[in-house]
């Protein structure tokens, strides 16, 4: 199964991969000449894409959306499960809807986290704070991301005839 989680920032799209390794603390990375591609759960048949050392992360890492295609169609015939995160599809849809119907043997799911907006600002505004970034936070791009996320995107994957599930974001896990 190949499962693509998406929402905006601070939707929580980083914590199930958290979760997992944090479960399977021994996870091996998966690494090519010097390029960590991700991590690989061996008793989930899992390969997670991207970097979690930090609470943000994942795909954010990888240089461009071609990169992360290309990771995922190597990924998917090796392992039972693949799992990658990211913020929005609607301005790359076209890649994923591609990607998607060209891996739908391995059944490719499209996970919308349903996190209200204002949950979503107030953990943005805390990550900043934590950072050390006190610099006033404006929602503006995030209420957008929101937007294109959930009027944009989420409608095109389901017209493509895409398999979309919507999480629960106090249960996200829930999936795994």
């Amino acid at each position: 199964m190949i499962l693509d989680i998406r929402g905006t920032n601070g939707s929580g799209k980083s914590y199930i991969p958290h979760k997992i390794l944090s479960d399977y603390e021994n996870s091996p990375i998966l690494d090519e000449s010097n390029n960590h591609l991700g991590y690989e759960v061996p008793d989930l048949n899992l390969a997670i894409l991207g970097r979690y050392r930090t609470m943000c992360g994942g795909c954010d890492g990888i240089k461009t959306p071609d990169e992360v295609v290309d990771r995922v169609r190597r990924f998917a015939p090796k392992y039972v499960n693949v799992l990658f995160e990211g913020l929005l599809v609607s301005h790359t849809f076209k890649r994923y809807s591609q990607l998607a119907t060209e891996l739908a043997e391995y059944d490719y799911k499209f996970l919308y986290l349903d996190t209200p907006t204002s949950v979503c600002i107030d953990r943005v505004k805390k990550r900043r704070i934590a950072k050390g970034n006190t610099k006033e936070f404006d929602p503006k791009n995030l209420l957008a991301d929101y937007y294109r996320t959930w009027e944009v995107a989420k409608p095109k994957c389901e017209n493509a005839g895409h398999d979309v599930i919507i999480l629960d974001w106090k249960n996200a896990f829930s999936i795994v």
